[in-house]
């Protein structure tokens, strides 16, 4: 039996914005889709590299959060009522949807400030939820920006994600949001 190849992060700025392309011309395909890019993630995350003192870095983690982001970076500042746009944020929320039902923990419980989202429980942290969790720590950022269309985007993306997040702990959310 060959050796199994370890998963090529060049092919990631390549495969994503097709996902993107497929998930913004059909809500049809979003299911597809997520499938298709759940599979990239867990594919990039186990790519992983040994750093000073052996610590473990997550270099395919980081790489497709840095595409996915960008992506998402290219819709913020997208007009609205544009349908493409909308697709794209309803897109990002059916992947959270489907990054947290597969993931391993059942309940994670995020607590979000306005610019720093942390997992609580660290016997719980996957893949997914630290990408869920940059996620919606770099959207946070844009709730601040001097664009109308950026700030309308971010709100979308943030609503629609914790919408489709499973448990959630909406007191801490809330308290933290409207102390701002």
């Amino acid at each position: 039996m060959a050796p199994r190849q370890e998963f090529d992060l060049d092919s990631l700025s390549s495969l994503v914005p097709t996902i993107f392309d497929q998930a913004q011309s059909s809500a049809a395909t979003h299911k597809k889709n997520c499938v298709a890019l759940h599979k990239l993630q867990t594919a990039s995350a186990k790519v992983q590299e040994r750093g000073r003192n052996s610590e473990l870095k997550l270099v395919g983690e980081r790489a497709f959060g840095e595409v996915v982001l960008d992506l998402v970076n290219r819709v913020l500042v997208v007009k609205k009522s544009t349908p493409a746009a909308d697709r794209i944020v309803k897109f990002i929320g059916s992947y959270v949807r489907y990054a947290y039902e597969k993931g391993t923990y059942s309940n994670i419980i995020m607590v979000l400030y306005l610019y720093e989202c942390r997992v609580e429980s660290e016997e719980e942290d996957s893949s997914s939820s630290r990408f869920i969790t940059r996620l919606l720590r770099h959207l946070l950022k844009g709730f601040e920006a001097k664009s109308k269309d950026v700030r309308f985007r971010c709100l979308g993306f943030v609503s629609e994600i914790i919408s489709n997040l499973g448990e959630m702990e909406y007191v801490s959310f809330m308290s933290e949001i409207f102390t701002y």
